[in-house]
């Protein structure tokens, strides 16, 4: 997009590091890097390690949160797993009350034979939000 000149005719825009003297940076020289930063992209770890490095702090995170309160670990630990199954459970159930309403054209569907399938997303959208509080 461009500006108007002086004489109202259309100039190119200024590029951005032209505006901002700041924003300019001197291109690197070799001397300027030094033996730590050199070769840093070159590979990245290796998988092994960083498996070993995050099972120990899991491990040591585990173990301090254990010394800390036994008891709230593990109920934060079971609230955890049970707010992460309802997701599952309510796309199954969901998907249950959709192949029931779709049978509706084949032969006749009542309210009742679609009551316990509502009652039970009702159910794991109540325990999620319950969990996530």
């Amino acid at each position: 997009m461009g500006t108007r000149g002086p004489d109202n005719s259309r100039t190119a825009s200024p590029r951005r590091n032209d505006r901002v003297g700041w924003q300019r940076t001197p291109p690197l020289s070799e001397g300027h890097l030094t033996d730590n930063f050199r070769g840093m992209e070159a590979s990245p770890p290796p998988a092994k390690g960083r498996a070993r490095r995050v099972v120990k702090n899991l491990r040591q995170g585990m173990a301090l949160a254990w010394a800390a309160s036994p008891q709230s670990l593990v109920r934060y630990s079971l609230l955890g797993v049970l707010s992460s199954a309802m997701p599952p459970i309510a796309v199954y159930l969901g998907a249950v009350l959709v192949n029931r309403i779709s049978e509706a054209r084949v032969h006749t569907v009542r309210f009742t034979d679609l009551l316990p399938i509502v009652i039970g997303l009702w159910i794991a959208g109540g325990v999620q939000r319950a969990g996530g509080a």
